[in-house]
């Protein structure tokens, strides 16, 4: 079975997936990673932080190869549970790209959604402490608000396409287990 999770950068989704995967032992596949992967030996970019500044053509042309690279890794062990870390919209210069799109969706069948969610203030503050990335996109907390919010509108449409079941989790500051608890209570319904 299919798993995606979505949350803005900042919100903290790797911190929580990487501890429900050890609790669910369930795969973990960080979309980002195969498409910095993709676009890095097509030497279109060097930096991940870059990849979603390029032109919506060639965003559209990583993500489609990501997703079959992906569907691939799926196929190989079709009995596994896959945990796919990603984000519903890919805030770019140009707008908002749909992380999912109806022929990724029928290339990875997902079945659960999961959005994590935090306070504007707290995702602010860790976007700007994070020396290691590139977050100047969104300096305003009303900037961080619409992300959040069109993360949320996003993902609801990718659960009714799918269709599959759609959980919003928050991740409070100070207190990771209380989402990594909630995602393993919701996935080990469909995990176990």
């Amino acid at each position: 079975m299919v798993s995606v999770v979505f949350g803005i950068p900042g919100v903290g989704k790797s911190s929580v997936v990487k501890k429900v995967v050890k609790e669910l032992s369930i795969e973990r596949i960080h979309w980002g990673n195969v498409a910095f992967e993709i676009a890095e030996a097509k030497g279109i970019v060097e930096d991940v932080d870059k990849l979603r500044k390029q032109d919506l053509r060639i965003q559209k042309e990583i993500q489609l190869e990501s997703a079959e690279k992906i569907a691939t890794m799926i196929a190989e062990d079709p009995d596994k549970h896959y945990v796919i870390e990603t984000h519903a919209a890919l805030k770019t210069p140009q707008g908002y790209l749909p992380g999912l799109n109806m022929e990724i969706i029928a290339k990875l069948k997902p079945e659960v959604f999961i959005v994590y969610e935090a306070e504007p203030g707290h995702i602010y503050h860790r976007r700007m402490v994070d020396p290691a990335r590139d977050r100047s996109d969104d300096t305003t907390l009303e900037a961080v608000q619409l992300n959040l919010d069109t993360t949320r509108y996003f993902a609801a449409n990718y659960a009714v396409l799918a269709p599959g079941t759609l959980f919003v989790i928050q991740n409070r500051e100070g207190d990771l287990d209380y989402a990594v608890n909630m995602t393993i209570k919701a996935l080990e319904k469909f995990v176990r």
